[in-house]
């Protein structure tokens, strides 16, 4: 990667992630970078696509070390079912390691604006779909979840997930990352064999 293009990333996610997409302007971003915006548009071409490369670059290989760990998972019990536990250590797992890394404070930032519904859906589409379709056999580990419940179950984990790395982040904390893991893994377990409330095609009023 070019010396150019990695300092205008590097200065783009830092902005993003504390004023979000629409407060971050590409005039901000070649301020901060001492760039033109002509380096901008010949390296990226938009805000859009700048912002699409910063999240490709934090949130992909977290996405591939989870369902690497999820394959061995499986991978261990065949012919039988993964254990709920080891399906959501792979899925916490890698989040809770890339805050352990320099850039955890803008990871933060970019996450919660994921979590937020704060960007374009169809990003969210790129980045996290496969991840989830992958991930649907939490429904069969759980008791047989409808989809609308099994989605409302990883957002309930995801959203809890952030919120304690935050806290941990700010307010320090003497806990490693394997003590964290296991701590959210046990949560996020509890909350995937809570009752079954809905079941397929229904919504939360109750209607169908």
């Amino acid at each position: 990667m070019s010396t150019t293009r990695q300092r205008i990333l590097d200065t783009a996610e830092v902005c993003f992630a504390k004023n979000g997409f629409d407060g971050c302007s590409l005039r901000e971003i070649t301020s901060l970078a001492d760039m033109n915006l002509g380096a901008v548009n010949y390296h990226f071409g938009s805000k859009g696509e700048l912002f699409t490369e910063v999240l490709r670059r934090r949130i992909e290989p977290m996405n591939r070390r989870r369902l690497e760990l999820l394959d061995l998972a499986i991978a261990r019990h065949e012919p039988e079912s993964a254990p709920l536990e080891e399906i959501l250590y792979a899925f916490v797992r890698p989040a809770i390691e890339a805050f352990d890394t320099p850039a955890r404070g803008t990871l933060l930032g970019l996450l919660r604006g994921v979590h937020e519904g704060s960007f374009d859906p169809e990003l969210f589409n790129e980045f996290f779909a496969h991840v989830l379709q992958r991930f649907s056999i939490l429904r069969d580990a759980s008791g047989g979840l409808s989809e609308l419940e099994y989605l409302g179950r990883i957002r309930f984990v995801v959203g809890g997930m952030i919120h304690l790395l935050a806290d941990r982040m700010w307010r320090g904390s003497s806990l490693d990352t394997d003590t964290v893991t296991q701590l959210v893994v046990a949560w996020a377990a509890g909350t995937f064999r809570a009752p079954i409330l809905l079941v397929e095609n229904e919504t939360p009023g109750g209607q169908q």
